[in-house]
């Protein structure tokens, strides 16, 4: 009698989520036809996502909890006239899940690159500064630019003299504790690799202060795998600072271009690849990192604020139709 009971709830259950999701949809689909009816003509419905998020990283926390939500309710999408995604990575995984290309609009991240394209670089013949920009976060891969500077020692055992006028200066942000753990961490495994003479960690400087260091750089270096954008490439890059990337991502899809005749920058993966590439900048012809420099500033125009504005209007036009 108890089981007989129990199945009976359960259907009575069932039969009210069944309802429950059956009256949810037909309001959606409801709604959405509201949004082109005649009598709704005067009215817009425009929806802004802002990535924001006091945890810091907003930008890709935010959007992927979207992912997740769009991976268990994806009928929902159905409703969106128009998506906006940030790079050709994200618009993959996007067009991947959702199915819906043709909705899907790439529109970049503005950089104010004009401002960084006039910065002047201050030449010191004694110093070869390298620069890193980014969050003390995990994902950012910190410990891969301290070993990128031991490999780079390695290979630079015969020369000691132009060893000691190199610097990698980290620059990063601490949200919380756990980031400055990660600093201080990181400060630790410097002085056991031996390199705390020639790295210096920057935390939360002010923006002057980081301009000048993007005038004193010469190369930068950047090591987050899968990287969604990479909007602190593209600043450097338009600083006249000579990129290395991570090989993958946004760098990779979007970013930079490693063919000759058009190189504007160099990627790898590994601790090794990442120093010989940083060898080479040193060791190359003046002309040759000029026009590495040139091709990387003129290719971030594609960045622009201007370009983002007309891109973005582009994408929501179909909803002023």
């Amino acid at each position: 009698m108890v089981f007989v009971l129990i199945f009976w709830v359960l259907i009575w259950l069932l039969g009210i989520a069944a309802t429950i999701f059956f009256c949810l949809r037909q309001w959606i689909l409801r709604h959405k036809k509201k949004l082109h009816c005649p009598e709704s003509e005067n009215r817009l419905h425009v929806g802004i996502f802002h990535p924001y998020c006091n945890a810091g990283g907003g930008g890709e926390r935010v959007l992927w909890c979207a992912v997740r939500a769009l991976q268990t309710y994806k009928w929902v999408s159905c409703c969106s006239e128009t998506i906006l995604v940030n790079s050709t990575w994200t618009e993959n995984h996007i067009v991947d899940l959702l199915n819906v290309p043709l909705k899907t609009h790439r529109v970049y991240p503005p950089c104010d690159i004009e401002h960084l394209k006039s910065l002047e670089h201050i030449e010191n013949n004694e110093e070869i500064l390298i620069v890193s920009v980014g969050q003390f976060r995990p994902e950012k891969n910190h410990p891969l630019q301290l070993q990128v500077l031991y490999e780079l020692r390695t290979l630079l055992a015969r020369d000691e003299a132009l060893w000691n006028r190199i610097k990698l200066v980290i620059v990063g942000s601490c949200r919380h504790e756990d980031d400055y753990e990660r600093l201080h961490n990181m400060e630790d495994l410097a002085k056991h690799l031996s390199l705390e003479n020639s790295v210096e960690f920057k935390v939360n400087v002010k923006y002057d202060d980081l301009l000048n260091i993007y005038k004193r750089a010469k190369i930068g270096i950047h090591t987050m795998c899968d990287e969604h954008f990479g909007i602190g490439i593209v600043e450097c890059m338009a600083a006249g600072i000579i990129m290395i990337a991570h090989r993958s991502g946004g760098p990779l899809l979007d970013i930079i271009e490693t063919s000759e005749g058009s190189q504007n920058g160099y990627l790898a993966t590994e601790a090794v690849e990442y120093a010989a590439s940083v060898l080479n900048i040193i060791l190359n012809s003046a002309e040759t990192n000029k026009s590495i420099v040139y091709a990387a500033r003129s290719s971030v125009e594609r960045f622009s604020e201007k370009e983002f504005d007309d891109q973005f209007l582009r994408a929501i036009s179909p909803l002023f139709v």
